[in-house]
């Protein structure tokens, strides 16, 4: 508790009002690079390992393989350390391309650059993701600046690139191909005319890279423009352009000159980040008296530290693709005159996204702010539809419990095709009017899935023999029940577990029922289904690595209850849409996946609102622990 809290107090004293955090990638350095040697008739470049590489980084550098040096250098088959030499072979590239070498493998090789995501790569070469990592198989969770990566295409004749091949058909070969895209910011009396002739593009090319286009082109937009360069030339690359890709791989500064630096400058991004810290209250919490310190959960400003704490994880992870940003932190909780103050700082319009703040009163305040100044603004927690409403800068996460209730209307109306649907409710206002809603979804599904849905009434402590006597023997009998009543749901549960050897039985029933005191076991033999907002898979493998770097950091234990996997998750997602389409990347969502921890982003939105996410959980019980049903299905399907 002595070291929580003392970890408390640092935190809390490096953010004081907010914190300025600027990152760029931390390269490897290689001395000497343009060294060649000549031993036993063999030339090799003369390498010495810095801190941090690897055999495997070292081989895509010089565009040799691991093998190639492990054979020269059999030591390093048991690993390399810093200011070891190792020998690398020179080998000579002929007929490639600088930046995306074409070889006789039927490969492209692509060198990664600053603010490009894999996801980003994919759309550039027309592939997925697991395309590339079939053929890359060390390739790490997250790309590194400066690696090379395979990418499989398909090749006509030498110098050319079929982009949508259909068989049967001639492929059409374009006669530009964009390297790269970089950013412009409109300026006043601009026109897509005078940007195409300023760039030598043409007005295709600016619509393709640029949807948002067709509603005008407006001052102060962000654009992408694309880099192009004439198909077919091919370059041959000699000994000293490959020294030259090395240096640029490593950041290597020459005394004279930097070479190649065409790179565009990355943008650096505003990001305000929301939270109640109560910072006020810091020099209440005693650190010196181990007989005076309370719980953690006593302090208010333990309430959503793990929520910062898994954000900051995603910021260092997104270092590793370029991420650039100034980050402030806020201590902003109900106190709407400090809030005030806040937003008349001069920093605030500069903002190129906002999280949070977490409770609805003050979120409505910056939200509003926000919208003023076109102003992306995230709300966390809230499923609250109002916080969206005429706002078309807000991102809702947690959806609204009619939407989780038509989320799970349509999984049953996919996942089962010889339903008969009992719907159960206590007929308070509220359940009726939850139990309407899900009748008009199925109304709706009638051309898919007509279930005829028998809805019956129990009073919290009536009988369910109604209930017993609707099942169908040889139908899958889907029970969704609305009640949240404890008594109720017992006794409900005691009734039912014996069915399930006469009747195929699917409950679906309230998140809640988790911590009522029922036997897992029951719920088991009614193939129990419930819905929720966040969901981990401790057996994930990125939720591993999550909870592996989040207890070697801050030397606790992360929760799903203290928010620490919302944080990242948020984090992660944001910033990285950000990072890759800039602060109007509200635009681009319907391109942009990341893979999550606790749940995953599908945000919709209606006229001038702002986003909604649709995404729930469905879970259900399977060998005693709750299993995500899409996840189970594939695993069925698979068996199959």
């Amino acid at each position: 508790m002595l070291a929580k809290s003392k970890i408390l107090s640092i935190i809390i004293i490096s953010i004081v009002f907010f914190v300025n955090i600027t990152y760029a990638q931390e390269k490897p350095v290689i001395k000497n690079p343009d060294k060649i040697e000549v031993i036993n008739g063999v030339r090799y470049y003369i390498h010495i390992v810095q801190a941090k590489q690897t055999v495997y980084s070292i081989a895509q550098a010089y565009f040799v393989t691991v093998e190639d040096i492990e054979k020269t250098n059999p030591e390093a088959k048991r690993g390399i350390h810093p200011n070891q030499l190792l020998k690398i072979p020179v080998i000579e590239h002929k007929e490639k391309r600088l930046e995306e070498v074409v070889n006789d493998s039927n490969y492209i090789y692509h060198q990664i650059k600053s603010q490009e995501t894999l996801f980003g790569i994919s759309l550039k070469y027309k592939v997925t993701e697991e395309d590339i990592r079939k053929v890359n198989p060390k390739l790490g969770v997250y790309p590194i600046i400066g690696e090379v990566l395979r990418i499989p295409y398909m090749p006509t004749k030498a110098g050319t690139i079929v982009e949508n091949p259909v068989k049967d058909t001639v492929p059409k070969v374009a006669e530009k191909n964009p390297k790269k895209l970089f950013k412009h910011k409109v300026k006043r009396q601009e026109t897509i005319y005078s940007l195409t002739k300023k760039y030598n593009i043409t007005e295709e090319q600016l619509y393709k890279y640029n949807p948002v286009l067709k509603d005008g082109l407006k001052k102060g937009q962000w654009i992408f423009i694309p880099v192009v360069s004439e198909l077919g030339e091919a370059v041959s690359i000699d000994s000293t352009q490959l020294i030259r890709m090395i240096e640029n791989k490593f950041n290597v500064e020459k005394e004279t000159e930097k070479l190649y630096n065409f790179a565009v400058k990355s943008e650096v991004y505003n990001v305000a980040l929301m939270l109640p810290l109560y910072l006020d209250e810091i020099n209440s919490i005693e650190v010196h008296d181990v007989m005076k310190i309370e719980r953690a959960e006593t302090y208010k400003s333990f309430s959503f530290i793990q929520f910062y704490e898994g954000f900051m994880l995603a910021v260092d992870t997104l270092q590793k693709s370029g991420l650039s940003i100034k980050l402030f932190v806020y201590d902003v909780n109900v106190n709407l005159d400090k809030l005030e103050t806040i937003l008349s700082n001069p920093e605030m319009n500069e903002m190129d996204l906002i999280v949070g703040p977490l409770f609805t009163t003050s979120f409505k305040v910056v939200s509003r702010f926000a919208k003023e100044n076109d102003i992306n603004i995230i709300n966390p927690f809230s499923p609250k539809v109002m916080l969206i409403e005429d706002n078309p800068q807000v991102f809702k996460i947690i959806p609204s419990f009619a939407d989780q209730l038509i989320r799970v209307c349509e999984y049953i109306s996919d996942s089962f095709t010889n339903g008969n649907i009992i719907l159960v409710h206590n007929g308070s206002d509220q359940e009726m009017k939850y139990a309407e809603l899900i009748k008009s979804k199925f109304n709706i599904n009638h051309d898919t899935f007509n279930p005829g849905i028998k809805e019956i009434i129990c009073s919290p402590t009536g009988s369910v023999e109604e209930v017993l006597r609707s099942f169908v023997v040889g139908k899958e009998n889907i029970l969704i029940t609305l009640s949240n009543n404890e008594v109720f749901i017992l006794n409900f549960i005691r009734h039912l577990k014996n069915q399930d050897e006469k009747y195929n039985i699917f409950l679906f029933g309230m998140p809640e029922w988790q911590n009522y005191n029922i036997e897992t076991r029951f719920l088991l033999k009614l193939r129990f289904h419930t819905f929720l907002s966040s969901y981990v898979d401790y057996d994930n493998e990125h939720v591993e690595k999550f909870i592996f770097s989040f207890r070697k950091k801050y030397l606790t234990e992360p929760s799903l209850e203290k928010f620490a996997f919302q944080g990242y998750d948020i984090g992660l997602y944001f910033l990285s849409a950000l990072n890759m389409f800039g602060r109007d990347f509200d635009k681009y969502l319907k391109e942009f996946d990341v893979d999550l921890l606790h749940t995953k982003f599908d945000f919709r939105k209606e006229n001038n609102d702002g986003f909604k996410n649709q995404y729930i959980n469905i879970v259900r019980y399977e060998d005693f622990k709750l299993i995500d049903v899409r996840k189970l299905q594939l695993k069925m399907l698979k068996e199959e």
